[in-house]
Parts: structure tokens; sequence; C-alpha cells
């Protein structure tokens, strides 16, 4: 036996998005601390027949990090959390 399926949709797809940053920071002769807080800004509206996407209109971030540096070295050590989502990133490198 073999079915056939037809789908018959269309779609028409409007994306907004934007955010806004707050950081606050200290210079030390190494290292500069800083916290710094986000807000993303999302809205996707869909037209059409289907499965509609989901998402949120809006998500908070904050970061917790340090930023190192002396002379050709730097890195950096930053927490980042976002509703469910939480990550620590660790990058270093050398300036040329």
């Amino acid at each position: 036996t073999t079915s056939v399926r037809t789908y018959d949709a269309w779609f028409i797809g409007l994306p907004f998005s934007g955010h806004s940053k707050v950081r606050v920071g200290l210079h030390f002769l190494l290292v500069s601390p800083f916290v710094a807080g986000y807000m993303f800004s999302n809205n996707f509206t869909t037209y059409g027949t289907g499965t509609q996407p989901k998402e949120y209109t809006s998500t908070p971030q904050i970061q917790l990090g340090v930023n190192a540096s002396s002379g050709p070295v730097f890195g950096a050590a930053v927490f980042q959390a976002e509703r469910d989502r939480k990550q620590l990133r660790v990058y270093g490198g050398i300036r040329y």
C-alpha cells in the first residue's frame, strides 16, 4: 500500500530582533573584572498554515567575567546565564 501526502501551505515570516546592554567593569594592572546584563528581544510573526514557531519575546542574560592582558597575551573567563542555559567560556590568545 502506498500513501501520498500533499501539502497545500503558505508561509510568510516577519522577524524583528534587537538587544540592550549594560556593562560595568574595573581596570586593574593585568585583569579587568566585569558584570554585564543584556535583554534580547525577538518577535517572529508568521502568517499561513502549518506549525507556528515557538520563541520567547525577550530573554535576559547576565555575564560575570574577567579579562586579562599582558603584552601580546590576552584571555578571558566568562560565566553566562540565560533562561535555562548556563555556560562557562574560557579563551586566550596572542596578539600579532
